[in-house]
């Protein structure tokens, strides 16, 4: 009890604060290092067959079947030219940009594109690191696993309630949420070392469902 109200409760206090700066211009806008996500491109040449995910330049919602940001695998069925090309995802496939505009809203799977992080969130994930570390060496692995909970719980909690009470109906807002939903996902779902996609899924359900609406 005594760490988590040491460690644990300031974070969350911080996080409720933060979460929605996120969403916000100044807080949501990250710099702009567009060079160096397109010099990640240099060499590619799209094929029939290859696997490909969302790019940084992706602004065509669940079309992936993705609701949360979470990755989701396309193949390339074909090569339109001028830089674009034809995904099929899961039952269904679209056209994307591959290099026309200078954008890119797919990208092999394989590709590590490390573009600048929203300030927010950039703070988020290095307050988040800090703290669970310290987290992490005092509690035992049941305990380390519920504070996780507690923060996965009370981002979302936060999103929620930021989409509620928007008035404006700005998509810039949703798509923020959506993208940080889907980095906080990442982040405690740990690539199986952290909570359970199942509880993810279960406890982000109705903040999924608001986001996929508000993208219609």
């Amino acid at each position: 009890d005594e760490v988590i109200d040491m460690e644990l409760r300031p974070l969350l206090q911080w996080l409720a604060a933060t979460v929605s700066a996120a969403l916000t211009d100044e807080g949501g806008a990250p710099p702009d290092s567009d060079s160096e996500v397109l010099a990640a491109f240099d060499g590619w040449r799209p094929r029939v067959g290859e696997t490909v995910v969302r790019g940084p330049h992706w602004n065509c919602g669940s079309q992936d079947g993705s609701y949360d940001g979470s990755p989701v695998e396309g193949v390339i069925t074909e090569v339109l030219g001028g830089g674009w090309c034809k995904v099929r995802w899961s039952d269904h496939a679209y056209s994307y940009r591959c290099g026309a505009d200078h954008s890119f809203d797919v990208q092999p799977a394989a590709l590590r594109v490390d573009s600048a992080l929203p300030p927010a969130v950039a703070a988020i994930e290095e307050a988040l690191d800090v703290s669970l570390q310290v987290l992490r060496k005092r509690l035992t692995d049941t305990g380390f696993t519920l504070c996780l909970k507690v923060v996965w719980i009370a981002c979302v909690s936060v999103l929620e309630t930021c989409l509620r009470d928007d008035m404006t109906g700005n998509i810039v807002t949703v798509k923020r949420a959506q993208d940080l939903l889907g980095r906080l996902r990442a982040y405690v779902h740990a690539d199986g070392d952290g909570l359970r996609e199942t509880l993810l899924d279960e406890s982000s359900l109705a903040l999924t469902k608001t986001i996929q609406a508000s993208l219609l």
